[in-house]
């Protein structure tokens, strides 16, 4: 198979991935639908449109699309083939805020002097407070903090902003499972960082290609020292009442990738 979309989200192990689709498209000469120069978080946090991306040969139909934007599965379907493969991919939801913790050093934007670990545990203690900085995500500059894996991929901004309290556990059930059946109707593969290699072979079984197609090198990988750091309980179960579109998601697709196996 030939045609696929990566529906890149943020710092969850995209673009190793990205790189192995690229490399592939590059080999066999394959069409890319790019971003216009500059854009590449294509409308972020809104829909790409037409305006942001390169236009294609002779109106024809892209064959790989690997880039940052809010997963619109019409726009897409209307620019691919029918026959197109779509994947994303995963990473637990409390490593990835520490990730885009670290990049987008939300720290010094919340104005929160602790770092690390002590600076997501205050966070963590009112996040809808500071969160407000950037609208939850709805405005620049960007938190990504609330369901940010869950926006990528087309959760409505609206309902990430008018989530239901922690309280209304029946209601948020409602919302977190239709997402989850949603995103599998859309999606072939769901990949998962923390089991990257397993799913690479998943990935390379979907697309019938050879070993010599996935083979990688980790891109765009960040160290820091308290990476590893643990965070106090409370704060963990706080996280997942504030992102809790995105826990579903994952643990629903970590299973559902180890019974793939």
């Amino acid at each position: 198979k030939t045609r696929i979309v990566l529906a890149k989200n943020h710092k969850v192990g995209g673009d190793t991935v990205k790189n192995v689709i690229s490399v592939f498209g590059y080999r066999k000469n394959l069409t890319f639908l790019l971003p216009k120069p500059f854009k590449s978080s294509i409308g972020y946090p809104r829909n790409m449109t037409s305006k942001n991306l390169m236009p294609l040969p002779n109106k024809g139909k892209a064959d790989i699309w690997v880039y940052h934007t809010i997963f619109d599965s019409q726009k897409f379907h209307s620019m691919f083939s029918s026959n197109t493969v779509y994947i994303t991919i995963l990473r637990e939801p409390l490593s990835q805020l520490k990730s885009v913790w670290n990049y987008y050093k939300l720290s010094k934007r919340f104005n929160i002097s602790e770092e690390g670990t002590d600076g997501i545990a205050k966070f963590l203690d009112n996040p809808g407070k500071y969160d407000m900085a950037c609208g939850h995500g709805a405005r620049y500059p960007f938190c990504f903090t609330r369901n940010p894996v869950a926006v990528d991929l087309g959760f409505s901004m609206q309902e990430n902003m008018d989530t239901p309290s922690p309280e209304d556990q029946v209601q948020r059930q409602h919302v977190s499972k239709a997402f989850v059946r949603q995103i599998k109707r859309q999606f072939s593969l769901v990949m998962i960082m923390e089991h990257f290699d397993e799913s690479l072979v998943l990935l390379k079984r979907e697309m019938c290609w050879t070993l010599k197609d996935i083979l990688y090198y980790v891109a765009n990988t960040r160290s820091y020292t308290w990476r590893q750091d643990n965070l106090p309980k409370l704060q963990k179960e706080q996280h997942k009442q504030w992102s809790y579109v995105d826990y579903a998601l994952y643990e629903y697709f970590n299973t559902s990738l180890w019974n793939k196996i």
